[in-house]
């Protein structure tokens, strides 16, 4: 998907296929939140009746924070990200820009049904994974473009990722 806000040079870069523009969503919407809100729900309600017994009123407090927040946050909508890939970087959003040189490889994996992600591995051990959302039949272009500029490397599904996709929070 073309982007209107982009110049004359990135739109001929897409039509030459060095470069690469979508729209997603920040996260998927999954049916099984609710399941999760009502897990935490009984968790918390269990782990409140605990710090009642055990009388630690400030784990209490901390239990109705968290779980208030919790609440908050998971009802808000997904913003629209516009992204982009192209001979420079990728670009998240208006104002998030990663040069190449900051990732080892790539990754695409099929996460929700006709949603898929390409998974970027940084340089670094602490959060080394960038997951970006992308329509499963914008992968092979997109990869086609990623191919010039980072190599592909082997994608092992974690325990979390199995949990996000089953709960979707």
């Amino acid at each position: 998907m073309a982007d209107s806000g982009i110049s004359e040079k990135e739109r001929e870069d897409e039509e030459s296929g060095d470069s690469f523009s979508w729209q997603a969503t920040e996260r998927g919407h999954n049916e099984g939140a609710h399941g999760a809100r009502l897990a935490v729900i009984i968790g918390a309600v269990i782990f409140a009746v605990i710090a009642v017994i055990q009388k630690n009123f400030f784990f209490l407090v901390f239990l109705v924070f968290s779980s208030i927040l919790f609440f908050v946050l998971s009802k808000r909508s997904s913003r629209v990200l516009n992204f982009r890939i192209n001979g420079k970087g990728i670009t998240i959003g208006d104002n998030i820009f990663h040069n190449y040189d900051i990732f080892e490889g790539f990754s695409a994996r099929e996460s929700r049904e006709g949603v898929s992600e390409i998974i970027l591995k940084r340089k670094r051990k602490i959060d080394p994974f960038l997951r970006i959302p992308i329509e499963t039949a914008m992968v092979k272009k997109a990869e086609d473009v990623l191919k010039k500029k980072l190599p592909v490397i082997p994608y092992e599904v974690s325990l979390m990722d199995v949990l996000d996709d089953v709960v979707g929070v």
